[in-house]
């Protein structure tokens, strides 16, 4: 197993499970969340074919016994990888940390990109706003 390089600290809460020249996987310290890039020969083709998608970045979201795991991106180098993992345990604390109090399934879809902050709020909103009418 290769070590992290020394000039990688990782944010807080975070630990290593695993870095390999073909792999990288690091959880929070309290299990919820395991982020990885792996190597992949069978990542999608990028619009440009002469440049290939060399790794795939997962989110496993873990909820008592229950998880699950969706891809949350490709990127083409390790180097890449290993820095978009990085942002993303820290935008996962940030917002764990913060005010938001989003739900696991929320924040992985906050990652792959298939909503925003904004969207979010929207929910959080209209859940309250149903939550307050339907109290006594």
């Amino acid at each position: 197993m290769n070590p992290v390089p020394d000039d990688v600290l990782l944010p807080c809460h975070w630990l290593r499970k695993e870095f390999s020249a073909d792999r990288m996987e690091f959880r929070r310290d309290d299990d919820r969340f395991t982020i990885s890039a792996v190597r992949s020969e069978g990542c999608p083709p990028r619009s440009d074919p002469s440049s290939s998608h060399g790794w795939e970045l997962r989110c496993r979201q873990r909820a008592g016994e229950a998880s699950s795991a969706v891809t949350i991106g490709y990127v083409t180098t390790r180097e890449v990888a290993l820095d978009t993992v990085l942002k993303h345990m820290e935008r996962i604390n940030e917002t764990i940390e913060g005010e938001v109090g989003l739900s696991s399934g929320a924040m992985v879809d906050l990652l792959a990109g298939r909503t925003t902050i904004d969207d979010l709020d929207d929910r959080t909103r209209t859940t309250k706003r149903i939550a307050e009418e339907l109290s006594p």
